[in-house]
């Protein structure tokens, strides 16, 4: 890294640090549909979030689809996240290039919880289990405009809540529907085609609405907020250094603002090492649950990534998974 990038990095990272702790609103984790704030990606996720600016792979199409346009060919990606009382988060996209200056993606991600207990009175022991599901559907176009990639991605939104198993108290699923749309636009330098580079990007998250509810007993026509983020990151990249660093800032409309910096190394060309850390309203309780680590294993065709979050105080721990294909 030269000394002039090295200057803007510190610059620009000093001017993160100085905003992080100004607050949005009091309202934290208060609007629904919190599944779409979940990172995808186990590379993206092992890096601490930081991809708005990198977003040089196929899960671009969360954080930052002003990327797509980037793809250098076909991906195809799964990704599975164990998260905590047996919640699991998936997702998987499939992205291609259009000519030279344009791609489409498409992609689903989603949460689904089973098991979950009704009670209608304090009892040790539930009256009832249900089942909840959070769903996206995506679809995104991204083209370049000289230097820099914009895009745009629609989603379309189902959650439900069963009933029960026995209907204690319920006596039918209530379902949600919505739309919402991502956009982003991404720069990159012209020496980044020689493997050394500046990168940047900026997304705003879930402009929409919100999602509509239609239930039994009257439950018809109530609107969730959708939970709106904007965000801005920057990478480095240098191929013959095996580096890549960033850093990134989350500005959500129901949390305080966050930063994220992270980075990958490349051992080998075959195995990748990850680290990252986050600054989130949970690390008032425990340090350790900002950070992040992971590990990525290249065979040509075949990407395999795994990346660790600790929930610190929970004393629990988050696997990510991602298996990537490239055509």
């Amino acid at each position: 890294m030269n000394k002039k990038t090295l200057i803007l990095t510190v610059v620009f990272t000093l001017f993160l640090s100085s905003i992080a702790g100004a607050e949005i609103n009091q309202n934290a984790g208060t609007l629904g549909s919190q599944f779409l704030e979940f990172g995808v990606g186990a590379r993206a996720i092992g890096m601490g979030e930081v991809f708005v600016g990198i977003a040089d792979d196929i899960s671009a199409l969360y954080w930052n689809p002003g990327a797509l346009c980037r793809l250098p060919g076909k991906q195809l990606t799964v990704s599975h996240m164990m998260m905590y009382q047996g919640i699991n988060y998936e997702f998987g996209a499939f992205g291609m290039p259009i000519g030279d200056n344009m791609a489409v993606a498409f992609g689903a991600s989603g949460v689904i919880i089973n098991d979950l207990e009704a009670r209608t009175a304090d009892t040790d022991n539930p009256d009832d289990l249900f089942g909840a599901m959070d769903v996206a559907g995506i679809g995104a176009f991204s083209m370049k405009l000289g230097p820099l990639g914009v895009g745009a991605s629609v989603k379309y939104l189902y959650q439900s809540i069963g009933a029960g198993q026995t209907d204690v108290g319920r006596d039918g699923d209530y379902l949600g529907t919505g739309l919402a749309v991502d956009l982003g636009v991404h720069y990159a330098s012209d020496s980044i085609e020689n493997g050394k580079g500046i990168l940047a990007g900026v997304s705003i998250q879930n402009l929409g609405q919100g999602i509509v509810y239609n239930g039994p007993d009257g439950f018809t026509g109530v609107t969730n907020a959708l939970p709106l983020i904007i965000k801005a990151g920057f990478g480095y990249k240098d191929i013959e250094n095996n580096i890549t660093i960033g850093a990134d800032i989350n500005i959500p409309s129901d949390n305080d603002i966050n930063l994220h910096f992270g980075g990958e190394y490349l051992v080998s060309k075959m195995f990748a090492v990850r680290l990252g850390f986050k600054t989130t309203t949970i690390n008032d309780l425990d340090f350790l649950s900002g950070f992040s680590a992971g590990a990525g294993f290249n065979f040509e065709k075949i990407l395999v990534d795994y990346a660790w979050v600790p929930y610190g105080p929970l004393g629990l721990f988050t696997h990510r998974f991602s298996v990537t294909a490239k055509f």
